[in-house]
């Protein structure tokens, strides 16, 4: 079997499931469409049709930008974006004739901006294009990784837990045929309702309610290791930068269906959650390799290919360090709970216990007992050595432990 591509915007690509002839497949600039403005309305079409199950034939998505829902730094937008279909012929070449559907309805737009040095741009041709290049293939892994991870969740019935992605499109400048005249590459995706797990939280959890508050942090935390023992396992997926704000809380009334987890306990979740952001997330080698934790594919460039991608216990062990900076456990839990928590969030680095409770350094060193715990880069730093190993939390170790609470 194979994942057509073709209706995220790449015509004549495919996976296979099994992903083996995945660096052969990847998307590159030159796949991108590219919006271009229409002179006589706030419309934007891309440069070429789509095909995809969704629709009959060919189709033309165009997209009307509205307001602006979040901004992350410099390097992306999230705007509220109507998208609405339009039917169209192909009568020749650079010809389309197209005609408005009925279909139309608003999702989120995710502007991705190319991290371009003012010295990259001033280089010379060849490396001016070859940075251009990277930096367009970073962000299109990530998108690769969202639609596996999609694909991957919808053939177990819970597609629910990431929004679902349209397309990918770029914005840029005829004539669309060299990398250095892309200026951004936008994500189609679902439009969420809700708020992050962040803001949630903070309206729900009480430090005077503490059973409670360990009730809530168990629906969450259950259902996220749950994804992640899926992803880890049928897909070799590991997130990389698993915190509060890259978990949504959708405000849903419908019905969740239950989980069975791996060790066969049937969990009826009370959270409806999606999972976020993956820009920092890599695909693993696995067996398809003699160094099955190395990374096969990997989002952004703050990761190196040197770099482990299968460590099964980082994504858990990074979000219950962000729960932790952000409502310190002492506070919210009671002891039995504590405890758990202060067991599974032991590392091991060289085989030398490390407690991740107590913080970091931003540049990664273990703080010692006392001094003020944050969520900075550290955490990332710390956990990304090879060396490094948080087995507690991996996430079948992680449910056993919790359910045995």
């Amino acid at each position: 079997m194979a994942l057509d591509l073709s209706p995220f915007g790449w015509d004549r690509l495919s996976l296979r499931y099994d992903l083996r002839d995945l660096a052969q497949s990847l998307p590159t600039w030159s796949h991108l469409k590219v919006l271009e403005d229409e002179p006589t309305t706030s419309l934007r079409f891309p440069n070429g049709a789509f095909t995809g199950p969704d629709v009959s034939g060919s189709f033309m998505p165009a997209y009307t930008k509205g307001t602006v829902i979040n901004t992350k730094g410099g390097y992306s937008t999230i705007y509220k974006v109507r998208r609405t279909i339009y039917a169209c012929k192909i009568l020749g070449e650079h010809r389309i004739e197209v005609k408005p559907t009925a279909s139309s309805q608003d999702i989120a737009m995710k502007e991705h901006y190319l991290n371009i040095t003012r010295e990259e741009d001033a280089s010379s041709p060849t490396t001016k294009h070859t940075a251009y290049e990277e930096e367009i293939s970073a962000i299109l892994y990530e998108a690769v990784i969202h639609v596996l991870v999609y694909k991957c969740l919808e053939r177990s019935g819970v597609a629910r837990y990431t929004p679902r992605m349209y397309e990918i499109v770029a914005n840029g400048v005829p004539p669309h045929d060299a990398p250095t005249q892309i200026s951004s590459i936008l994500f189609c995706m679902e439009l969420l309702h809700g708020s992050t797990m962040e803001d949630y939280l903070k309206r729900v959890l009480n430090k005077s309610a503490k059973k409670r508050n360990e009730a809530i942090l168990t629906d969450f935390l259950i259902q996220i290791a749950y994804v992640l023992h899926l992803l880890q396992t049928d897909l070799r997926f590991h997130h990389r930068d698993l915190k509060l704000n890259n978990v949504y809380h959708r405000e849903s009334s419908a019905v969740r269906d239950p989980l069975v987890l791996p060790n066969g306990v049937t969990w009826v979740p009370t959270l409806d959650l999606v999972l976020l952001d993956y820009g920092f997330s890599c695909i693993a080698c696995g067996s398809l390799s003699r160094t099955p934790r190395s990374t096969l594919m990997g989002a952004g460039r703050w990761f190196t290919l040197d770099d482990d991608c299968c460590k099964e216990g980082r994504d858990l062990a990074q979000l219950i360090f962000s729960i932790h900076c952000n409502f310190p456990l002492a506070d919210y839990v009671g002891p039995e709970y504590l405890a758990f928590f202060t067991k599974i969030m032991t590392a091991t680095d060289h085989g030398r216990p490390i407690q991740i409770l107590n913080g970091f350094t931003v540049d990664g060193y273990p703080h010692t007992r006392g001094q003020p715990v944050v969520h900075h880069n550290g955490v990332y730093h710390f956990l990304k050595r090879n060396s490094v190993e948080i087995p507690l939390c991996a996430p079948a170790a992680f449910l056993e432990g919790l359910l045995g609470l």
